[in-house]
């Protein structure tokens, strides 16, 4: 059996039912729950049905992204845009290990540069397997620790252009 590529839907595409079903199974699966993370946290979960999160929305405003195959949602990525950089807040998949993580982050790193954004940084949970973590930012998605912010990882999303008049 074949399966279809996985692409990357953002809101209002979203359907928040689905997205419950995602984050209820990310939540439970020894592979994929983290210490540092509530995937149902009210900063980008809060229009999701049957969360067990009643906090209400926060005023930070997130973007989200869901990785969709075969018609399920496999991957899930929260971010917000800051003052110069996208900063992502989770970033999950249902399977690790099949490309979906650095799906989500292109998906996220387009909406990002769209609103003129120029970095992409986000800090990996700090419980079991971060060293995985770590290391699956490094080679798979070309991050490295911030200089400005030595606990966070980031990559630049935009090419820069040098003056040749200053080189």
């Amino acid at each position: 059996m074949t399966t279809s590529p996985v692409t990357c839907i953002c809101d209002p595409e979203i359907d928040l039912a689905k997205l419950g079903e995602l984050l209820h199974a990310l939540e439970s699966s020894e592979g994929t729950a983290l210490e540092d993370i509530d995937y149902f946290d009210s900063e980008w979960a809060y229009d999701v049905p049957n969360s067990p999160n009643t906090r209400k929305r926060s005023a930070i405003e997130y973007l989200r992204v869901v990785a969709v195959q075969d018609g399920a949602y496999v991957g899930f990525l929260a971010g917000n845009l800051l003052k110069t950089d996208a900063l992502v807040a989770v970033a999950a998949a249902l399977n690790p290990g099949q490309g979906i993580g650095p799906k989500l982050l292109d998906a996220f790193s387009v909406l990002a540069t769209a609103a003129g954004r120029t970095r992409l940084r986000l800090m990996p949970d700090t419980g079991a397997g971060h060293e995985n973590r770590v290391r699956f930012f490094k080679e798979k998605c070309g991050m490295d620790w911030c200089a400005d912010k030595p606990t966070y990882m980031c990559k630049p999303i935009v090419a820069i252009e040098i003056d040749a008049t200053l080189s």
